[in-house]
């Protein structure tokens, strides 16, 4: 049985498409979307919302539900998409993905004090480089992991 996440109570994507535009890794039907690809069902909004497939349908950003995420961390606000993933024989982790201009420093110091604070694995990228922070298991895992897809 599948665990069932509802978003924070009073928030919404609203018009907030990050994750459609080409910064995660999905294959939507038979369309790909991936690192400056956008979703081809992407008009000003999502032009399939109501028969999109399940990977969207279940998709929500760490922002949408988790509320330790500040107002400010929307990742149209924030320039990151936070996702909470598993890696190996299932190390959790946040994966934080930089979505078009580089992320302000204030958004990048807050995730990297909470990570280190909760003692979260945490994958990040800036200005087009990948960073990780955490366990040893969890870097060893992610050396050896194939996974693109995110959606």
């Amino acid at each position: 049985m599948s665990k069932v996440v509802l978003p924070v109570v009073n928030r919404s994507c609203g018009d907030c498409t990050k994750c459609c535009e080409g910064w995660l890794n999905a294959q939507i039907y038979d369309k790909p979307m991936f690192k400056g690809q956008s979703c081809y069902y992407l008009g000003d909004r999502c032009t399939i919302y109501d028969q999109r497939p399940n990977g969207c349908h279940e998709y929500m950003c760490e922002w949408l539900k988790n509320d330790v995420f500040p107002e400010w961390m929307k990742p149209s606000v924030s320039n990151f998409i936070v996702t909470l993933r598993s890696v190996g024989t299932g190390i959790s982790y946040y994966t934080a993905q930089e979505t078009g201009s580089k992320v302000d420093s204030v958004v990048l110091n807050w995730l990297l004090q909470w990570a280190l604070s909760k003692q979260v694995n945490l994958h990040y990228e800036v200005g087009g480089r990948s960073y990780m922070i955490g366990s040893v298991d969890f870097i060893n895992a992610m050396a050896t992991s194939k996974s693109t897809k995110d959606i």
